[in-house]
Parts: C-alpha cells; structure tokens; sequence
C-alpha cells in the first residue's frame, strides 16, 4: 500500500473516530520522524500505531515484489524510480518554460484528473532542475478543499494555463 494512502487511512479513521484535535496530533507524530535519508526500514509512530516504511535503495527496488498486500510494511519508491518522462509528456512544449518557473521557485498550480498523477508531475517538476534544490514550496496534492486554496487560486488569475497532467 502506497504510505500516503495508509496514512490517511490511519488519521481519517481517528478523525471520524474522535474529532479535530486528532490532526494536530497526527502533525505533532509526523515532526518527529526522522529524515529518511538512508535506504532502511523506519517505524513512524503515528496515533498510537506504528507505519513501518522500507525505503530501498535503488539496487532493491528492482528485486522487490510489488504485491504488498500481505505486508505490514509500506514500500516508498526510491527516488530515482519516477518515471519523469511520463509526467511530463503532455508538457514538452512548455518544458523549457516549465524549468524556467521552477528554477525561479515561481508560483503555479497542476491540475491532474488523481492524486497519483499530480504528485508525480509536481515531484517531476521539482526534479526538473536536480542537483539545483527546489526552494520553493510545493505541495505533491492539493485539494479545493484546503483552507488556503482560494489564496493560490486568485493569485495565478491572468497568469499563463499550462498543461494537464495525466
């Protein structure tokens, strides 16, 4: 199970379960977890449950099964496994542009049709200009639903329309 989805399935489950001061719990647990800077296996407490994350190197990855159904464990792809040319294939005219807008942490929104699609094309952006670190900020998934999406809606008004993800 992918860890985004399994932990919002732990901290949806709490909400439901016993209101809004589970979010900032969940937060409080979050900050605490260690850089996953090395591949390894990490247990992240999260609400009084324990998410182990294996973070393989990019040798394993290629030897690991991709049915973890039966698993306790959470895989998370290496890095080096986004497949960026897929993400930015409907993008390849705009791409120098597009380079342009991240190297200059400029702001934009990417609208996809899943979750799924606009995480990859949002990391796909950000890795547009590796080894060069992205400073901006950059959410993988953002909803109509966040409190500070009129926010970012009205300021890219009038502004260029890129793209869809896919």
């Amino acid at each position: 199970m992918a860890l985004y989805a399994k932990l919002t399935r732990i901290i949806a489950h709490a909400y439901f379960k016993h209101g809004h001061s589970v979010l900032e719990a969940a937060c409080m647990d979050i900050c605490r977890w260690p850089q996953p800077d090395t591949p390894d296996t990490y247990q992240l407490p999260l609400l009084n449950t324990t998410v182990n994350v294996c973070v393989p190197s990019r040798e394993a990855m290629h030897q690991v099964s991709p049915d973890l159904s039966h698993s306790s464990r959470v895989l998370v792809a290496a890095a080096g496994t986004l497949d960026i040319g897929r993400a930015l294939k409907a993008l390849l005219p705009q791409i120098q542009f597009l380079w342009e807008l991240m190297l200059t942490a400029e702001p934009m929104i990417v609208r996809a049709t899943t979750p799924h699609a606009s995480s990859q094309l949002v990391l796909s952006l950000v890795s547009l200009i590796l080894p060069i670190h992205y400073c901006g900020d950059y959410r993988p998934y953002f909803t109509i639903h966040d409190s500070d999406c009129q926010t970012h809606v009205q300021k890219s008004k009038g502004k260029i329309k890129h793209g869809r993800g896919e």
